[in-house]
């Protein structure tokens, strides 16, 4: 609601949004999607340099960032492999005895919901 407002009335506000990294935290990849404050106004999302995270924190972020761009990558090419790969970097799937069925059988329970380019991809 405070977005639409900043946007609409040219009114600032301080928000907290995810954004695209553009250096905005120094130790985290540029590209992978962050939360960081946002002055909103009329011309748009002003993201604000942050800095560093603590290395844990920053490792961590990096590592999960990497799984999501990861899975859309999957998800949007239809690509049975990176979507396993995407899994796999996930701590509770990568301890699944057979991942592959996993995958699998999530494929098939959301069949209806995924693109039709999934079809062929499902049991294999």
């Amino acid at each position: 609601m405070h977005f639409v407002r900043s946007l609409l009335t040219g009114k600032t506000t301080l928000e907290m949004a995810n954004v695209i990294n553009r250096g905005y935290i120094e130790n985290i990849s540029d590209g992978i999607i962050v939360e960081v404050p946002v002055f909103v106004d009329s011309f748009g999302l002003h993201p604000q340099k942050i800095g560093r995270l603590p290395d844990g924190i920053a490792a961590k972020c990096e590592a999960l960032g990497r799984e999501y761009a990861l899975a859309v990558e999957a998800a949007v090419s239809a690509d049975k492999n990176l979507a396993l790969q995407a899994m796999l970097m996930d701590p509770i799937a990568a301890h699944c005895d057979y991942p592959e069925r996993l995958l699998d059988d999530l494929l098939a329970a959301y069949r209806g919901k995924i693109p039709e380019a999934w079809d062929g991809q499902i049991g294999q």
